[in-house]
């Protein structure tokens, strides 16, 4: 369902998929990942959701 709706971040998803099977141990690597995934998927839903502050 998130392809479908984002098909922009399928490598991401894929991604994150290949580490269940396989575990990242480079730290660093997961951390920038999930920071600017993060960072993107924040401002992006916030949008979607049209909260106003």
């Amino acid at each position: 369902m998130y392809i479908a709706n984002f098909p922009d971040k399928e490598s991401i998803i894929r991604t994150l998929l290949n580490w269940i099977d396989e575990p990242l141990t480079d730290r660093k690597a997961v951390y920038e990942l999930f920071k600017s995934e993060g960072e993107w998927a924040s401002v992006n839903f916030t949008l979607e959701a049209n909260i106003s502050y």
